[in-house]
């Protein structure tokens, strides 16, 4: 049995938003607002190296020790707590020292939302993207995957949704860590990873609540509002800052 012809548009539909949508959004800065790709590439550059390099290995090792094992066992909850705060604090930490170190002459607003459309297009392509571009593939080869068969097709959008909703969270996360650096208003980091961390307890939430994709996705869309309204507070305030410093 093969996928539907509404399964596959729908896969295609997730695909395409995940592996172009923050790419053609960041061009359209560059060229309506002249961001920097360098912000776009250091924010994509900062995802890989902080997640799949050095998080994920880091973890996978500490799962091949007994005690670390057992921890994830018997106190599961505390364990799904460290996750999240691990995410914020090794992601956050990254995009700090990326806009510290590789981008103190770019603490522009627009370099702070190319920055996080990189960072979350870096994560969409490999956490959605790439897997719903092989589905295709081996769909068109003729192939299915049995797994697969049998979801509603209207689900497969649910992995593009899920990813315009981490995108905007991204660059609401970037804009208060631009914030820091620019303003050397380091609470701000603070609030940064703190911000993730409770993101990212929808985990722990899913897990001990047993919530449907669609209280976890509702979960996800209240902090996508609350990164909207700190993109444009941060947006205001680092464009004035910018008009104080001007002669």
């Amino acid at each position: 049995k093969m996928l539907t012809n509404q399964a596959l548009f729908f896969i295609s539909v997730s695909a395409a938003v995940c592996l172009l949508g923050p790419t053609i959004l960041a061009l359209y800065m560059i060229r309506k607002h002249r961001a920097s790709w360098k912000a776009f590439l250091v924010g994509a550059i900062v995802f890989i190296v902080t997640q799949p390099l050095i998080r994920i290995p880091l973890l996978t090792n500490l799962g091949f020790t007994a005690w670390f094992s057992l921890f994830t066992q018997s106190h599961m909850v505390l364990y799904l707590l460290l996750l999240a705060l691990s995410a914020g604090i090794f992601e956050e930490v990254g995009r700090f020292l990326g806009f510290r170190f590789l981008l103190k002459d770019k603490l522009r607003w627009e370099n702070g939302i190319v920055f996080g459309l990189g960072h979350g297009g870096a994560e969409a392509i490999m956490l959605v993207g790439l897997n719903y571009l092989m589905i295709l593939i081996t769909a068109a080869g003729g192939q299915t995957i049995d797994s697969l068969v049998g979801i509603a097709p209207y689900m497969f959008l649910v992995g593009g949704l899920e990813r315009v909703l981490a995108v905007t969270l991204h660059v609401g996360m970037t804009m208060l860590v631009l914030y820091a650096v620019k303003l050397k208003k380091w609470i701000y980091l603070l609030y940064a990873v703190l911000f993730h961390t409770i993101i990212d307890c929808v985990a722990l939430l899913k897990t001990q609540f047993g919530w449907t994709i669609w209280q976890t996705e509702g979960y996800l869309a209240v902090f996508a509002i609350i990164a909207v309204l700190i993109i444009i507070k941060l947006k205001k305030r680092i464009t004035e800052n910018n008009n104080s410093l001007l002669p």
